[in-house]
Formats: C-alpha cells, sequence, structure tokens
C-alpha cells in the first residue's frame, strides 16, 4: 500500500475499534463540535483519561484540537471536541494532481505542526503519533491560497510524558515511527532503559514533512521487517532521495538515527527556512 497504516501495537489498535465521532452533540452548538464515543468495553477507563488528562493539559493551543468537555457514562465515554470542518491532511495530499502539496503550503504546515509540538514538549509530552492522518486542515479554501492554511494536530491518546518509561514505547505508525518506537529502546542509553525524548516526535514530524512534499513516507518496505531494516540503515524510498534545498536539509536534521543526533524543536524553529517564513505562531 501507499502507505504503513497499522499500528505498532494491535491491543492499542483496538482499543480505538470501538470509538466513534458523530457531528454534533444534544444542546451544542449545530457543526461546532464533535463527539468522540468510546465504550469501555473495548477501551480501559484509565486509557480514557488519559487522553482528557492530556488535551486539558495542553488547552489553548490554535494547533492541537480542543476538548470541550467530557461525559462519563456506565458504559461509554463521551469527549465532545472542537470540530475540524476541513480535510485530514493525509486526504489533501492525495486529492492534489501532483499527489504532493507545494512547498510553501508545506512549510507553513510544518511551521504549525513544530508549534503545537513546542507547545507539548514544554508541558512535557510527546505525542508519539505524528503523521498526516492526525492532523486537519479547517475548511480549505481556494487551493494554492497558503494565507488560508490552517493545520490542527489532533489523536493524542498516544501521548506519554518525557523521560523515562516503566514499559517498552513502541507506540506510533511504522512508516512514521522513530527508530526507539520501533525496536522498543532507547538507542543512546547504555542501559537500553526506555527513556523517552521528545526528538521522537522530531522525527515523526520529518516523516510527514517528507510525504507533504514527495507524496509518500520517508521509508517503506514490503513488510514490518524489512521497513525497520530501512529505517536503521536510513534507506530512503526513491521520492524522497530526489529531495534538495531546504526541505532536504530538514529531512536530513529530523531523520536520525540516535536521538540525540536529531535536531530539537529549539533548533528547528531556528531555522532560517522556518524564520524566514513568518509562519511560525508566537509561544501561546
Amino acid at each position: 500500500g501507499r502507505r504503513t497504516r497499522e499500528s505498532l501495537r494491535e491491543d492499542e489498535a483496538a482499543e480505538e475499534e470501538g470509538a466513534a465521532v458523530s457531528p454534533g452533540a444534544a444542546g451544542a452548538e449545530q457543526a461546532s463540535v464533535a463527539v468522540k464515543v468510546v465504550s469501555k468495553g473495548q477501551c480501559s477507563h484509565k486509557t480514557i483519561l488519559w487522553e482528557v488528562h492530556v488535551l486539558r493539559n495542553l488547552s489553548g493551543h490554535a494547533h492541537i484540537v480542543k476538548l470541550v468537555d467530557v461525559i462519563d457514562c456506565v458504559d461509554s465515554c463521551y469527549m465532545i471536541m472542537e470540530r475540524i470542518e476541513g480535510p485530514c491532511l493525509s486526504n489533501f495530499i492525495c486529492e492534489q494532481p501532483a499527489g504532493v502539496l507545494s512547498v510553501q503550503i508545506a512549510r507553513k504546515v510544518f511551521c504549525q505542526l513544530l508549534a503545537a509540538l513546542r507547545h507539548a514538549h514544554s508541558a512535557g509530552f510527546v505525542h508519539c503519533d505524528v503523521k498526516p492522518e492526525n492532523v486537519r486542515l479547517r475548511q480549505w479554501a481556494p487551493p494554492g491560497d497558503v494565507q488560508a492554511v490552517h493545520a490542527v494536530l489532533l489523536d493524542w491518546g498516544f501521548a506519554r510524558r518525557i523521560g523515562v518509561q516503566s514499559e517498552p514505547i513502541t507506540r506510533g505508525t511504522p512508516a512514521y515511527a522513530a527508530p526507539e518506537q520501533l525496536c522498543g529502546y532507547q538507542a543512546d542509553g547504555v542501559s537500553a532503559r526506555a527513556c523517552l525524548s521528545p526528538t521522537v516526535d522530531v522525527w515523526s514530524l520529518g516523516a510527514t514533512l517528507c510525504e507533504m512534499v514527495v507524496g509518500v513516507p520517508p521509508f517503506g518496505g514490503r513488510d514490518f521487517e524489512q521497513l525497520v531494516q530501512n529505517v536503521l540503515c536510513l534507506n530512503l524510498v526513491a521520492a524522497a532521495r530526489t529531495l534538495t534545498g531546504a526541505p532536504r536539509e530538514v529531512l536530513d536534521a529530523t531523520l536520525q538515527i540516535h536521538p540525540s543526533d536529531r535536531a530539537t524543536i529549539e533548533e528547528l524553529c531556528n531555522l532560517p527556512w522556518v524564520i524566514v517564513s513568518g509562519w511560525l505562531p508566537p509561544r501561546s
């Protein structure tokens, strides 16, 4: 397939199978909210409360989905979220005539996601599953109108606290996941303890930029094992190898095997390609 979509842990993916999104809630302003209905038979109460906790801690950022309310019933939990009317970034890329975004639009989305991750990391959280399917664009304006671009990062259920983890960090979607997510341990650690660094999101952000500008994630493979091998060898797909200029520099800065070798969020914020654009939102 064009993308590797399955989650690394099938049991975690199954937790979302009971989730559904409806366009509104009783008493809510029409078309202003979406309701994520999570069956407690499919998802533990602790898992639901964790996503609620994360979103409440990250509230108030223009590029992070807003949690409006939570209704906790006996058999289900209703998470009332702001409704983003536009397409998900993955679909938007596919709908373009060439199957890619212009570098200008890709740069603006990159800057907005960079701001969202900067905010999350400053609050002590990593997203752990940054990818085009988890980004939604607000109601789209005429094609090519860069000024109208407004990206929002969704799906914070896999988020974790930064630092040493109590269990392996195999979360995320393989085509966009950092090596330590694919292998379940921290390559920089002498004792291989599961220490989660903010640069796990840096890798995924770089992979997302790659898909925006060349139409596919940076690494592929006929199966999971080959994908991992290509990642560990930094064997980019053919389309990604054709990248030049600033986008290629960002790719090289973000897609490094060792977390400490990757650019930090702050270093990405200070790239001339980002600063000159004027599209990096101020700190919230």
